[in-house]
């Protein structure tokens, strides 16, 4: 069933639509030259900050990392403006940080991070670390909390502490080949660190740090395999780090409470008895003496565990909700008051808080019943010698992404599937009701060109925090050897519009042309957006009548383009508005700025069916290397100095 109904795009005066006419509004591509692959993005919105009246687009550069400039900005009233850097603070960090590894207790050596905006207009950047921290040794003591909110106290390392290393590239042979390494640690493993900035992102201070070796047991902390050139584990000592891969951070926005999930990606202990070892004889006359330790040992069989953190003071400190019993890389995460909604694989599962503040997470999931997580890197494309893999280096080029469904407590499930052999590579999208049970298959995301060479990539979902969300991704011609970003709202439960195209230039959409081979275009991306509200007025004084009133949803969708440049749009999405739009509202210089109509599918209810059976999650169909990605190769230049007109930041 169509349902098509008018409403009027910001940006410029313009009649409103007429009545059988949708519209979105998508302004031409901005660009910054920034030569980023992991990039991501968010957006400060207009009136919330002294320093960026106009709000502020924000995108890090994942070729720095802390204490570098890593985050970049542009007003949002001039798509062409002056690029505004960034200052990161150590803080407590700068006693154990250092650029030489040799000294330094931290390595930046993951892309893995997430950018989001409070409702407050603050800015959190949180990132993975390679830590080496001992709780042995006092010179290293940095505030720390452990998983519940509470200091740690010093102590004695855990028995894998001293065998646990990771291997840091120090130089490399013209093919890019290492040839050299360091070994970071002993006790290395990785931790999330968390800066704030509160003035648009030109200064990020250190807030807290949250360290798996510190949670419940510890044992997320533990380490994984080394493994050979080709891929077989190293079953002996010394191990490589442990920790996590592909942590994810999602914003509450109703109560700014941020929540985290935390793949850990190291292996059980064997508790078995190593041969020929004898313990020591038990201390008799001190019945408080510590207890003889198992010398450690890992078995073969892997943590397989994901833990959820949430933080209710804006990044301060962290308190571990629980555990699912799955690992999985940015394991999706959906709030809605006390349940918690989570994506894995073509399936949903719920965490639901019990009376202790904890969460009991589901040990099952409801998976889709068409369909299954089939792709999601290049190793499923290379069997197709007309897709042009070897252009687009990514280590993961599609994973499920979970949102929410606009106006309802339901949930929008895309997982990476191909529907039919002549689709090409794309998404499955669900929707689902927890309250009734009930699910629905909604249109495929594919290529816009249907065929068994293209490829839909990089699928990203923008939510404003109210109203409709946005999804958009990368949508790869095979044979031009071209992409186009596209996009589509999602407005309602098992509502949708049609797909548009977003990258635009002088008002015509556009697509660029794949570059040089093995260009990095990261492994994920992420967006922001924000509602804004508008109201025609006539007269004066108390003969002033409010006319019409307008709620407009603003989406800055962010891309990578293989020319060294991270370039946005600007797509509005607006109710029915007035016959006339404020120009304040509007933002108007990023050149040519379209309305054009589209159209809202609704899916009859008939078609909603009852959930199957939940099944185990380890029963849940995923490719069978996807868990493969815990070790990602930091293959790109430390720096790339931006070419940028460049404001300089000046402390007050």
């Amino acid at each position: 069933m169509l349902k098509q109904f008018g409403f009027l795009i910001v940006a410029f005066v313009v009649f409103a639509a007429p009545a059988n006419a949708q519209q979105v509004f998508v302004a031409d591509t901005a660009t910054l030259n920034l030569g980023a692959g992991e990039a991501q993005s968010t957006v400060v919105a207009p009136g919330k900050k002294t320093q960026c009246q106009q709000g502020r687009f924000l995108v890090t550069n994942d070729g720095d990392r802390p204490p570098g400039g890593v985050v970049w900005g542009r007003n949002l009233d001039n798509a062409n403006g002056p690029v505004v850097g960034s200052v990161f603070e150590m803080g407590s960090l700068g006693a154990n940080y250092s650029n030489d590894l040799i000294k330094t207790r931290y390595v930046f050596g993951t892309n893995d991070h997430d950018l989001v905006t409070l409702s407050n207009g603050d800015v959190l950047y949180i990132t993975g670390a390679f830590s080496r921290i001992s709780n042995e040794n006092p010179l290293h003591a940095v505030p720390l909390v452990n998983g519940d909110g509470g200091p740690v106290q010093p102590g004695k390392n855990p028995s894998w502490f001293d065998d646990t290393f990771r291997d840091i590239c120090t130089n490399k042979d013209e093919a890019g080949n290492c040839i050299k390494n360091y070994p970071f640690g002993p006790g290395a493993r990785s931790v999330v660190m968390v800066w704030r900035s509160t003035d648009c992102g030109e200064h990020f201070k250190y807030v807290s740090q949250w360290d798996p070796m510190h949670a419940g047991d510890g044992s997320c902390a533990f380490p994984q395999f080394r493994r050979y050139a080709n891929g077989n584990l190293i079953n002996a000592k010394p191990y490589d780090m442990g920790g996590s891969d592909g942590q994810l951070a999602r914003v509450d926005p109703a109560t700014d409470r941020v929540y985290l999930t935390f793949q850990c990606v190291g292996y059980q202990q064997d508790n078995s008895m190593p041969p020929g070892w004898q313990p020591p004889p038990l201390n008799t006359v001190d019945p408080n003496a510590p207890q003889p330790i198992l010398p450690f040992k890992l078995s073969k069989n892997p943590l397989n565990k994901t833990l959820v953190l949430a933080s209710y003071n804006e990044g301060s400190s962290w308190q571990t909700l629980g555990t699912i019993e799955q690992a999985a890389w940015r394991f999706g995460v959906v709030p809605a008051g006390d349940e918690l909604g989570f994506g894995f694989a073509n399936s949903l599962l719920f965490g639901r808080k019990n009376g202790s503040g904890k969460y009991d997470f589901d040990s099952t999931g409801v998976a889709a019943p068409n369909g299954f997580w089939s792709w999601w890197n290049k190793s499923n494309l290379v069997g197709d010698s007309n897709i042009p893999v070897g252009n687009i280096y990514a280590n993961m080029w599609a994973h499920p992404i979970l949102a929410r469904t606009p106006g309802t407590k339901s949930y929008l499930l895309a997982f990476p599937d191909s529907p039919s052999t002549s689709s090409g590579f794309g998404y499955r999208v669900y929707f689902y009701n927890d309250g009734s049970k009930k699910l629905v298959e909604g249109n495929a995301v594919l290529p816009a060109k249907q065929s068994a060479d293209n490829v839909a990539f990089h699928l990203t979902a923008v939510d404003p925090g109210k109203g409709p969300i946005m999804l958009y991704w990368y949508d790869l011609d095979s044979a031009a050897k071209t992409i186009t970003i596209r996009g589509r709202f999602i407005t309602g439960e098992s509502e949708c519009s049609n797909d548009f195209t977003i990258s635009q230039s002088a008002g015509t959409p556009v697509s660029f042309n794949l570059g040089s081979p093995d260009y990095w275009f990261g492994d994920y991306q992420t967006a922001g957006g924000f509602v804004s509200e508008s109201a025609q007025t006539q007269g004066q004084g108390v003969f002033k009548l409010m006319l019409q009133k307008s709620t407009h949803y603003n989406f800055y969708p962010m891309w990578i383009e293989p020319d060294g440049t991270v370039r946005y749009g600007r797509v509005v999405y607006s109710t029915k508005g007035s016959v006339l739009e404020n120009l304040a509202n509007a933002g108007n210089t990023n050149g040519a700025q379209v309305a054009r109509p589209v159209n809202l599918t609704t899916i009859p209810l008939a078609q909603w069916k009852t959930q199957p059976n939940p099944i185990p999650l380890s029963q849940i169909q995923r490719p069978a290397l996807e868990r493969e990605t815990t070790r990602e190769p930091d293959t790109r230049p430390r720096v790339r100095a931006p070419l940028l007109r460049v404001v300089p930041n000046v402390r007050p």
